[in-house]
């Protein structure tokens, strides 16, 4: 077997791997990378793929070359990804690969490595020259029963009730089919980072996974409103087996009304009537006890979301919320005018990654 380096952006066959592999996500889907490398200019895909004699894609780990003239060279798998398993059935194929990869960073100044998975945990666990980062959970409910078997396992108070709140008090979810509400989706996450202290996202961002993974029925955004006026949004991927709920914004003075549960619960019972098996809630810090208290209550699964770092390096490692830099971020973003948060946002995701 060889080992093949490619753009997985550009490559058939990469996405029949990641269409056929039992742990690929929808972060490793090649249109989801494209629309990263489309609106990222310091993000270089690459995929190392294992071939057979008889030229078949047998595995493959995805990356994105990140280029950053503060941060230094890296691979990441995947940036601005909540997961991304090596696409490997033994652990013969993943040495194969990993020793493939070593000799690229090598030849190219590659400071370090960074791996999210989540399933394939286990083949970076043990090994002393890779140093874990267990700041990160995530949260996965199992869609296999009907909708009021599932129910039950809400908390009564914070959730059930709280959608039942939402039906009474005239708040309707429906599909968002446009970019014009697309856009308004965007502004109320602006306003939910801004809150949290977090960096505004680019909005390209957005509109490049729209129009590369909403055509194929992937990405979806669902609106909450009252009497025609949005309050609420939930964005969320739908692929194989799973949905993923990845961003949720809304109005914060509409919070006691319920319009998060039931955005969430619009997305669950259509995935329900749709045959999914797993309703993934995203990955939440293990520092954000608010967060991960209100995911608990929805009686979803808590499983560990590590990162990896190759070589070991305790700096690498120390979790993020932690960090000085952090919080200090954190602090300006809640305080600084817009313009200058957007500002200084370009400058920040040219090395983020």
């Amino acid at each position: 077997m060889r080992v093949h380096i490619c753009n997985p952006t550009a490559e058939e066959r990469w996405g029949e791997l990641v269409e056929e592999h039992p742990s690929s996500s929808v972060f490793q889907h090649p249109l989801y990378m494209e629309a990263l490398a489309k609106t990222y200019a310091h993000l270089e895909p690459l995929g190392f793929i294992l071939i057979d004699d008889h030229d078949h894609y047998v595995a493959g780990i995805p990356f994105f070359l990140v280029k950053s003239c503060l941060t230094g060279r890296r691979l990441v798998s995947l940036p601005f990804s909540s997961y991304s398993d090596p696409l490997v059935k033994t652990g013969e194929e993943f040495r194969l690969l990993f020793q493939e990869i070593l000799r690229f960073c090598s030849k190219n100044h590659i400071r370090y490595m960074e791996f999210k998975p989540l399933n394939g945990i286990a083949l970076f666990e043990g090994n002393p020259l890779i140093a874990p980062s267990y700041d990160q959970k995530t949260h996965v409910l199992e869609l296999t029963q009907d909708q009021n078997t599932l129910q039950k396992k809400f908390d009564r108070t914070n959730v059930r009730q709280k959608i039942s709140r939402a039906e009474k008090s005239g708040i309707v979810v429906r599909g968002a089919t446009t970019e014009r509400e697309l856009r308004a989706f965007y502004q109320l996450l602006l306003k939910s980072r801004k809150r949290l202290g977090l960096p505004p996202q680019f909005y390209s961002f957005f509109l490049n996974m729209w129009r590369l993974l909403s055509p194929g029925g992937i990405l979806n955004l669902l609106c909450a409103e009252i009497n025609g006026s949005p309050i609420g949004f939930l964005l969320y991927f739908k692929f194989k087996k799973t949905v993923y709920a990845e961003y949720i914004a809304s109005e914060e003075d509409r919070f006691p009304l319920g319009v998060n549960q039931a955005l969430f619960w619009s997305a669950i019972k259509e995935g329900v009537s749709e045959g999914y098996d797993y309703f993934d809630f995203g990955k939440s810090g293990v520092h954000n006890l608010g967060l991960l208290s209100s995911k608990r209550r929805w009686g979803a699964n808590e499983r560990n979301a590590p990162t990896f770092y190759y070589p070991n390096s305790k700096k690498a490692v120390s979790p993020k919320q932690e960090r000085f830099s952090y919080k200090l971020m954190s602090y300006l973003y809640k305080k600084m005018p817009d313009a200058l948060s957007e500002l200084s946002s370009r400058l920040l995701y040219r090395h983020l990654g």
